[in-house]
């Protein structure tokens, strides 16, 4: 068995591996909003000539709640990301929220991409107009500007990615197929194997530490995810590697701005890269979990 260094063989790895990325780091206001604008909550950017989105798994039929839109022209540009047009998300308000059947994308939710923006009001959908399901556990108390800055994010301890890195290079070291990083918590012969190999009881902890230290949850366009339990990525979508929108908890009491996942929790949208240049939003994956 070779012996591991934590702090010269794993780390580094992760760090040339997974690299820090751009992304725009998204911030909330109270704000009047415009049916344009990038906002959380609110009424959303509608043509009036188009069908109103609905669930088409869950409750079929019945109206989506809007979540969120992004308008491109107003964020600063990220490469591979639209420059222009909106972006909008669309959930169930139902208790799941729309949660995809495991391994799928196939769920009460959708993502909807308008790339010409029309600003005259008259042929937009006014707030009397969007269907509304009257839900307090919703996600959104009310609605809030989004901002962005660009910014640099760095992977957390959950991403499928830097779990795939550490076991990889364990599983050369010691030479034993391994299950998972939680295993090797929690299960009594890949926990010896890795304490073995390197060479202390606290050197798992020490990794999910350094993954943890990344992660400030932050709502976020592009970079990479963050997960209050498990990457659902894992095996079956796992080409869904850009994270198209993260919309985190927020509990703002001073500028009364209110965003409740479960207890604290985080949703993200994925898409694959190939997907995202074709600008096509049909197989976006939803995902929101919390501690």
């Amino acid at each position: 068995m070779t012996k591991l260094s934590v702090e010269n063989d794993i780390f580094p790895r992760i760090a040339k591996e997974l690299p820090a990325k751009e992304c725009i780091k998204l911030s909330l206001e109270r704000s009047d909003c415009s049916l344009w604008d990038s906002k959380v909550g609110g009424t959303p950017y509608f043509p009036r000539d188009m069908e109103y989105p609905t669930d088409e798994v869950f409750f079929v039929g019945e109206p989506l709640r809007f979540l969120a839109q992004l308008n491109f022209a107003d964020l600063p540009h990220l490469d591979g990301f639209p420059e222009k047009g909106i972006l909008q998300f669309f959930i169930t308000a139902e208790s799941d929220y729309g949660l995809p059947q495991a391994g799928t994308t196939n769920g009460g939710y959708k993502v909807i991409y308008h790339p010409d923006v029309i600003t005259d009001e008259e042929l937009l959908c006014s707030s009397d107009d969007i269907p509304y399901t009257d839900d307090e556990d919703f996600p959104v108390k009310d609605t809030y500007l989004i901002t962005g800055t660009i910014d640099k994010s760095l992977p957390s301890a959950d991403d499928f990615r830097f779990e795939d890195i550490v076991l990889d290079a364990l599983e050369k070291a010691s030479g034993i197929r391994l299950g998972t990083l939680v295993d090797a918590f929690n299960n009594d012969r890949d926990g010896k194997v890795v304490k073995e190999c390197l060479g202390g009881e606290d050197a798992l902890e020490r990794i999910w530490e350094y993954g943890d230290a990344h992660e400030d949850r932050p709502s976020l366009i592009g970079g990479y995810p963050s997960f209050d339990q498990c990457d659902v990525r894992r095996d079956d979508l796992e080409d869904h590697t850009v994270l198209l929108f993260q919309l985190a908890s927020v509990y703002d009491y001073d500028n009364d701005i209110m965003i409740e996942w479960g207890d604290d929790g985080v949703a993200d949208f994925f898409i694959t890269k190939e997907d995202l240049d074709a600008l096509d939003f049909s197989d976006v994956l939803f995902s929101w979990d919390c501690g």
